[in-house]
């Protein structure tokens, strides 16, 4: 279990960049991953790196290690986005999601009970919005990114 979600979410930051960056080392099992972790400073044990791999939806494609371009979305989690009406930056990291009538706790709730490393924080109004905050650009696209996701599986 991660000592706290700042150091997981550093982890897995430090996965996403490994296992996409341009030119960089091919990660065909495991031990690689945690061998390059162990390199930039991060405590972990195989067993960690294992479930990293699966929480990030990692998988191997031609023998080497790879994530989905989107996040991918269970079913069940889908049927809760079908409240979504509309989502739109609306400034520097904040993102707002236009709910049906009365979704927008429920929207955030789920967000929020997800623990996506890309969110800071939602905060719902009392009827049909929900302003989610990230901390830079880059999570601010993986939100949108994810949530296009999610709202296309409905």
């Amino acid at each position: 279990m991660p000592r706290s979600l700042t150091e997981r979410d550093q982890r897995w930051e430090a996965i996403r960049e490994i296992l996409t960056k341009p030119g960089g080392r091919v990660i065909v099992e495991q031990k690689n991953l945690l061998a390059e972790l162990r390199k930039i400073g991060f405590r972990v044990t195989l067993s960690s790196v294992s479930r990293d791999l699966r929480d990030l939806g990692a998988y191997k494609e031609n023998g080497r290690y790879v994530l989905p371009p989107v996040a991918v979305a269970s079913p069940d989690l889908a049927t809760f986005f079908r409240n979504i009406r509309k989502v739109e930056p609306v400034g520097p990291y904040q993102t707002l999601i236009t709910t049906t009538p009365n979704a927008a706790s429920l929207i955030a709730q789920v967000i929020d009970d997800s623990r996506w490393p890309e969110v800071g924080g939602t905060f719902p109004s009392a009827n049909e919005k929900v302003l989610v905050l990230t901390a830079d650009r880059k999570d601010q696209e993986r939100l949108l990114g994810r949530l296009a996701a999610l709202m296309n599986k409905t």
